[in-house]
């Protein structure tokens, strides 16, 4: 990764780390950013304290750095498939649909995560190949 990249910090993804469904969303977008756009920090990091610490509290949260605005829930959600790129812009409609009702599912999903994967006794540790796409 650019210094450049680094320091403009210009798309990070902000996840639960220890949330089994949070890193398989990480390893979704990492296997498909083949322009390396995205950066990723744990919601437990030093990243999110220092740029969003009134954030860090609710972990049922993804949060979408994006050029410094802050997007949480669905619209991080479908943003972050949007500027994927590719086959994923076709989720842009849904960007159209108010937030609250896009938020209802998404709260749902998040509510019960743990049940459908299993949480992690630890943050993520990234692969070698992967650090460099990890603020912290």
């Amino acid at each position: 990764m650019s210094n450049e990249q680094k320091e403009g910090r210009d798309r990070v993804v902000l996840f639960d780390g220890v949330c089994g469904m949070c890193n398989a969303s990480v390893d979704f977008i990492l296997s498909r950013d083949r322009q390396k756009k995205f950066l990723f920090s744990p919601l437990q990091g030093e990243f999110a304290k220092t740029q969003v610490p009134h954030e860090c509290a609710d972990l049922n949260t993804i949060i979408y750095w994006r050029n410094g605005n802050v997007l949480r829930r669905s619209s991080a959600v479908l943003r972050i498939l949007v500027d994927l790129g590719g086959v994923w812009v076709v989720f842009w409609p849904f960007l159209l649909v108010p937030a609250f009702l896009r938020d209802m599912f998404y709260r749902i999903i998040a509510n019960s995560r743990h049940l459908i994967s299993k949480k992690r006794a630890a943050c993520r540790i990234p692969s070698p190949e992967e650090k460099e796409r990890f603020l912290d």
